[in-house]
């Protein structure tokens, strides 16, 4: 059954000494490890509720209660790698120019969506990179600069793996779906990159659907609005 952040602070963190708090801490963070690999198993179907993103949810908001917990009992979270790529990837996000966003097969062909920051509008062009004598074709994105940036921080693309590979689950495949993200900046910070074969971040769909793949009208970005209000609070 799950439980809010601040009944889970009284039952896990209320009275526990600094040493307790970060093992609740470390631990937290393996959790939702797991539950990202679960997500991302090729073999992945939702069998029971609450679900393993719902899960995900909550952890996140116990792990913020333990950070919080960890410095009223006198000690100091230290950040991981994972944690410093993170943040470094939030404090650019702001200055992204281009992200540019291929998907395909070797059957089927592969589609670039690139999408280009021009003052404070954006920009999206559909290309084919195996088809070169294509001209590329303008698509209306349908929302802001500002909403694909608050969609961008709440989907937590900073925590994304730079591959994503089937042998991860044992799984030996050819020409499976390939895919591959880069995100550009103008304050220096370099390219971020993730790609993959077969396989997919856990919130690789609403990615999808923050830059349009699959929605070709205003109201089907309803989702977005609540989703950002979720990520405000």
């Amino acid at each position: 059954m799950m439980i809010s952040p601040y009944e889970y602070s009284a039952r896990h963190l209320y009275g526990k000494s600094a040493a307790q708090i970060e093992k609740e801490i470390d631990d937290l963070r393996k959790v939702m490890e797991s539950l990202k690999r679960e997500m991302e198993n090729p073999d992945y179907q939702i069998t029971f509720y609450p679900t393993e993103e719902t899960i995900l949810s909550c952890n996140r908001d116990y792990f913020k209660m333990a950070k919080y917990e960890l410095e009223k009992a006198g000690g100091t979270y230290c950040a991981t790698a994972a944690d410093l790529k993170y943040h470094a990837f939030c404090g650019s996000i702001n200055y992204f120019n281009k992200i540019i966003f291929t998907m395909g097969n070797i059957d089927d062909g592969f589609i670039t969506r690139t999408i280009e920051v021009e003052d404070e509008e954006i920009f999206l062009k559909i290309s084919w990179p195996d088809k070169p004598e294509l001209p590329a074709e303008d698509e209306d994105l349908l929302i802001t600069k500002i909403e694909l940036l608050k969609g961008l921080k709440y989907l937590r693309l900073g925590e994304w793996h730079s591959w994503y590979d089937l042998r991860r689950y044992g799984i030996y495949k050819l020409d499976g779906t390939q895919w591959k993200l880069e995100i550009q900046f103008s304050n220096g910070y370099k390219p971020f990159v993730s790609r993959g074969d077969g396989v997919f971040p856990y919130n690789f769909d609403e990615f999808k659907k923050l830059i349009g793949i699959g929605l070709k009208t205003k109201e089907d970005f309803w989702w977005l609005y609540k989703l950002n209000d979720r990520f405000i609070r």
